[in-house]
């Protein structure tokens, strides 16, 4: 993340430098909410995949994040890694069904 902050940092001035330039001394959701941080990600991202399948989204935020292949990456991951721990480890929080947004093997096992 810093490389990209430093990459539309340089290429702007003023207040939105100086926003772009705080957030790296800032401390991370994940410092912030150690405990939370991963059940956030996987639940931040059904939401949007919910409201993509919902709206008919032909072009999706994955779409936008394809633009910078590490943050791309990094999403990618949420729906691999954080989502099957979110799904499995604490399955009564939030429950998905079939016609969930999530591919059918992230449905939680019965």
């Amino acid at each position: 993340l810093y490389k990209t902050v430093d990459r539309l940092a340089g290429s702007t001035s003023g207040a939105l430098q100086d926003v772009l330039l705080q957030l790296k001394q800032r401390p991370t959701f994940e410092e912030q909410w150690p405990e939370s941080y991963q059940q956030g990600l996987a639940k931040g991202k059904a939401r949007v995949l919910k409201l993509e399948q919902i709206r008919g989204d032909t072009f999706t935020i994955a779409d936008i994040l394809k633009q910078d292949p590490d943050i791309h990456d990094w999403y990618q991951t949420i729906a691999t890694t954080v989502l099957n721990f979110y799904y499995y480890e604490i399955p009564k929080v939030f429950h998905c069904q079939k016609d969930c947004c999530l591919p059918q093997h992230l449905w939680p096992l019965e």
